[in-house]
């Protein structure tokens, strides 16, 4: 999920490619497919989960959600294929913003993501050309349609925007399976990035951009191939450097990677589902650190990592599990469940973070 970092209060992320670290969790979203298809609660690292707040009407299932400081947007099955409200942490929703005209989604928007000022939201789709962005600005809703980038081929899967430039990067589902590219808010996509070099011939899923010691960092998985987990360097305006060569093998196919500037999470489709590893620029990736307990029912869908917590959700009940973490130590005790679940059959979660 898209989820960016510290630089941009870590709210930027959508659910593909989420990254955290710094700020302090407010709240947190859970996606599902059963109605009303989005709970959210309060949250409070080191405490857990409060009382849900009332659910906004959604018409089909929210596969991520993306948080500003002040709103959130909720990409879903079925016209209009987005909502977005205005979000107040320990009050809950306001009233729905008007939907983007001339989008342009089929059956399902997967993902979204804010840029670092909150002023533009990108939008991945079914249906041509993919990759949707619209200028966004609290208490108005959403701006004119920016052009289309250069097509994508297939798909759209994820979306995450660099905590550190005007830099967009999408996954699909189809060759070629990763696009990135120059934004300019106000004037639009840019041109599109070469590939790293040994990209897979794969379908990409979770994506992210971190700041790793003021180094900007990308990763992905993909749900075929030999790997399924990339890492490779990122500078603005250039492109990619080599895949980090301890990059760990993940067996299962990759659902999702989320980052923050010390620490990395990738969930995967084999137990025991989530591996969470230490990581440098110089040195790359550290021993990983002991697995979660207790363990997952089911395969993970989403990650979302901060300096002090994680959250995973994932199929079967109850489909959020949210974990202490501690840099440098790893994943503590889990947090009791939420009093009301969200409801089945799976989850998709981002943290709030102020």
């Amino acid at each position: 999920m898209a989820f960016t970092t510290d630089a941009a209060l870590l709210g930027a992320a959508g659910a593909g490619g989420g990254s955290g670290g710094g700020g302090v969790i407010t709240d947190i979203a859970v996606g599902t497919s059963g109605s009303p298809y989005l709970s959210v609660y309060p949250f409070t690292s080191g405490v857990g989960f409060g009382a849900k707040y009332t659910s906004p009407t959604i018409p089909g299932p929210v596969y991520s959600i993306a948080f500003s400081p002040t709103d959130i947007i909720i990409p879903h099955s079925f016209s209009p294929f987005v909502a977005a409200y205005p979000f107040t942490s320990g009050v809950g929703f306001g009233v729905k913003y008007s939907n983007p005209v001339g989008f342009t989604a089929i059956n399902q928007c997967k993902d979204a993501c804010f840029d670092n000022t909150y002023s533009t939201v990108f939008l991945t789709h079914q249906g041509a050309p993919g990759l949707t962005a619209y200028p966004f600005t609290s208490g108005v809703g959403f701006g004119t349609k920016y052009s289309a980038p250069s097509p994508i081929n297939g798909n759209g899967n994820y979306v995450s925007y660099s905590p550190v430039s005007d830099d967009v990067a999408v996954s699909t589902g189809t060759y070629l399976y990763f696009y990135s590219y120059r934004f300019t808010p106000g004037v639009g996509f840019g041109a599109s990035y070469s590939l790293p070099p040994l990209f897979p011939s794969s379908n990409a899923e979770g994506i992210t951009y971190s700041l790793m010691e003021d180094t900007s960092v990308v990763m992905f998985v993909t749900t075929t191939y030999s790997n399924r987990f990339y890492a490779y360097p990122f500078t603005s305006g250039v492109g990619y450097g080599s895949n980090y060569a301890n990059t760990p093998s993940i067996t299962g196919d990759g659902r999702d990677v989320s980052a923050t500037s010390t620490d990395v999470a990738v969930a995967y489709g084999t137990s025991p589902y989530i591996n969470v590893y230490p990581f440098t620029v110089a040195g790359g990736f550290g021993t990983k650190y002991a697995n979660i307990s207790p363990g997952l029912p089911d395969y993970p869908l989403t990650v979302h990592l901060t300096n002090t917590d994680l959250a995973i959700g994932h199929r079967g009940s109850p489909y959020v599990s949210v974990y202490r973490f501690t840099p440098g130590v790893g994943v503590g005790a889990k947090y009791t469940n939420p009093a009301v679940l969200p409801p089945a059959n799976e989850g998709y979660v981002r943290f709030r973070i102020a």
